[in-house]
């Protein structure tokens, strides 16, 4: 992957399996290739943890529109397999004109039998898209929390755009994107931060007007600080106020569920608590 411009944030190794088999004399006598064991030996031989691989399925085509149109047929049918919380990441690259599109899968459960059915079926999809289905490799990746998506995520039309939209299908806090109250009128805004902090607004402004200036250096910006453990995360941050009156503190303790970020908020202002439904924007943030 080092040879294509990437669109995600991310530091790869990875290790190519061949495309093609030698051609026998019979075409009815060739074997299935077995893009899967090659790559399958060299991980036992090296003893990666599960937890460290990830696996690219490769396609590429000239037309933009084909590369969509078999990346989503691709998701659909992986969404088939692996059901709608597998994490993915969506590369693509442009090289000698040609689209090319990385799928690239992290999940401890695929084994060699179900890596062979998803490549017989990723290989089904590009024919029937009329795209060239080109390899699945495994690689040794890191990569920054925030570039990876649910594939139910990934199967939304235009998510990087939503304005009123929510991500239904994620359990696990997201840094690509922000959390939004619409319980009330202005909405109060919540960006995480993978380093334990997370910034806070309320306004007035649609989701992506707010992507382009939220961010916790920015003037009279509330920030916290969070901790997430399992599925719970608690919270707290102060609200800006002139020097001679005393700080507003909230406290969050809330869950990480398919509807959202459900909470629990206290304020020291009101000394009462309230519960709100936080529902994720994937949107792109300064």
């Amino acid at each position: 992957m080092d040879s294509i411009p990437h669109t995600a944030e991310h530091v790869t190794v990875a290790r190519r399996a061949s495309t093609s088999a030698k051609s026998s004399k019979s075409r009815k006598s060739k074997a299935p290739v077995d893009r899967v064991a090659a790559e399958w030996a060299e991980i036992r031989a090296r003893k990666i943890p599960a937890k460290d691989l990830v696996w690219i399925f490769r396609f590429t085509t000239t037309s933009e529109a084909r590369r969509r149109e078999a990346a989503r047929a691709c998701v659909e049918f992986l969404v088939s397999e692996l059901g709608k919380r597998c994490r993915v990441l969506l590369d693509t690259g442009t090289v000698d004109r040609r689209q090319i599109q990385d799928i690239i899968l992290k999940s401890p459960r695929l084994s060699p039998a179900l890596l062979r059915k998803l490549d017989r079926g990723m290989e089904e999809c590009c024919r029937r898209t009329k795209v060239s289905y080109g390899s699945v490799s495994y690689g040794e990746e890191i990569y920054k929390q925030t570039s990876w998506k649910t594939l139910g995520t990934a199967l939304q039309p235009d998510a990087s755009q939503a304005d009123a939209e929510g991500d239904l299908d994620c359990r696990e806090l997201r840094f690509d994107g922000l959390y939004r109250d619409d319980s009330s009128a202005p909405a109060t805004y919540l960006r995480f931060y993978s380093d334990g902090e997370f910034a806070a607004a309320v306004t007035d402004d649609t989701p992506r007007d707010v992507a382009r200036w939220l961010r916790r250096e920015g003037r009279w910006i509330s920030v916290g600080k969070y901790t997430v453990s399992g599925s719970t995360l608690t919270g707290e941050y102060q609200v800006p106020s002139p020097p001679d009156e005393e700080p507003v503190v909230i406290k969050l303790k809330g869950r990480l569920t398919r509807k959202g970020l459900q909470v629990r908020e206290w304020s020291s202002y009101s000394r009462k608590e309230s519960r709100q439904v936080y529902v994720f924007h994937e949107l792109s943030l300064k």
